[in-house]
């Protein structure tokens, strides 16, 4: 999830990685809820040059001096680096924002499922008035991508799910056994603090733990290795005009 550290997480470990050696990254963002805006756009910063603007967000109230925009601080340095995003039915918030992001700049191809839809920020508010103070979590703002190319809207003109670039659909206890079998990995091996990257091969990269094929994973890779193909669905025309709201 996009919480404080994630940025420095990511480019720390890439940064153990040889930029020579390194054709394209995956970014697996399939289960994944969200968290912080600003994380978010942090995290945009280490692929989009300075200045590209990552996401705007509305209040309610729907008035253009309400309006605030966020671009990238362009960190980097993978600016060229070959980008993969996968997403799902419980990919949202923050999760879309990076995915719109990096898919309307041309960075990134998005593979699986359409995304949940939850453009919405909300602001915590302290109530102190009383004996037992307590926190309010209420919606006040609309988000939205630079452009939207891949972007649904509803019957009221406000977004909705990403659609990807490539379909690879699942049933929702294929995605939850995917989950369990990658986050099962992926935690065994953070609980060693002296694990490293471990090398793996191209064939076998998809095998899910326990038995089976992570099918969106499969062509992931595949797009990583037919450039042609990778380049043509960057330039995929705009899905929808973008919303008059």
């Amino acid at each position: 999830q996009f919480q404080p550290g994630t940025t420095t997480e990511v480019s720390e470990a890439l940064q153990q990685l040889d930029p020579a050696l390194l054709a394209g990254l995956i970014i697996d963002l399939r289960n994944n809820p969200g968290g912080v805006l600003e994380e978010a756009v942090a995290f945009c910063s280490l692929f989009l040059k300075k200045g590209e603007r990552i996401v705007s967000t509305r209040n309610l109230r729907e008035t253009d001096a309400d309006s605030q925009t966020q671009d990238s601080a362009g960190t980097g340095p993978w600016f060229d680096l070959p980008l993969v995003i996968l997403i799902d039915g419980n990919s949202a918030s923050a999760s879309e924002t990076v995915s719109a992001a990096l898919r309307d700049h041309r960075r990134a191809v998005l593979v699986g499922e359409q995304s949940y839809g939850k453009w919405t920020v909300q602001g915590v508010f302290n109530l102190d008035t009383s004996d037992t103070p307590a926190m309010l979590k209420l919606t006040t703002d609309f988000f939205f991508p630079p452009t939207g190319d891949r972007l649904t809207y509803d019957e009221s003109g406000l977004p909705n799910g990403l659609l990807p670039d490539v379909v690879i659909a699942s049933t929702e206890e294929e995605r939850f056994a995917l989950y369990d079998a990658w986050s099962e990995k992926f935690y065994t091996e953070l609980a060693d603090p002296s694990a490293e990257w471990t090398p793996g091969e191209v064939a076998t990269a998809a095998e899910i733990p326990g038995g089976g094929v992570d099918e969106a994973l499969v062509e992931a890779l595949k797009l990583l290795e037919d450039k042609d193909r990778y380049r043509q669905l960057l330039e995929v025309p705009v899905l929808n005009p973008r919303s008059p709201r």
